[in-house]
């Protein structure tokens, strides 16, 4: 997978995450199940996890000072796929 289609992807499935929240009705929107989040709090949750993604991927000298950098040569995404699910 290159990294445009990765970036398409993870846009792909944010977009229809919150458009299936968004679609809830009230009562659904706002429920919580033994005191775990509700669909309200998830949305946001997404939401202000990918507030910061524009600033900090143009920036790769940010990713390396707040990440520092690997120290094995880098995987591509089936590589990693592999190795998450061995």
């Amino acid at each position: 997978m290159t990294k445009q289609e990765l970036i398409k992807t993870f846009a792909d499935n944010h977009c229809t995450a919150i458009s299936y929240i968004r679609s809830l009705p009230e009562s659904h929107f706002s429920f919580s199940y033994k005191e775990k989040w509700t669909a309200g709090q998830q949305l946001k949750h997404i939401l202000l996890t990918l507030l910061p993604f524009p600033k900090v991927l143009q920036s790769k000298d940010f990713i390396a000072q707040k990440f520092g950098t690997m120290e094995r040569a880098p995987w591509d995404y089936d590589a990693g796929a592999k190795t998450i699910s061995a």
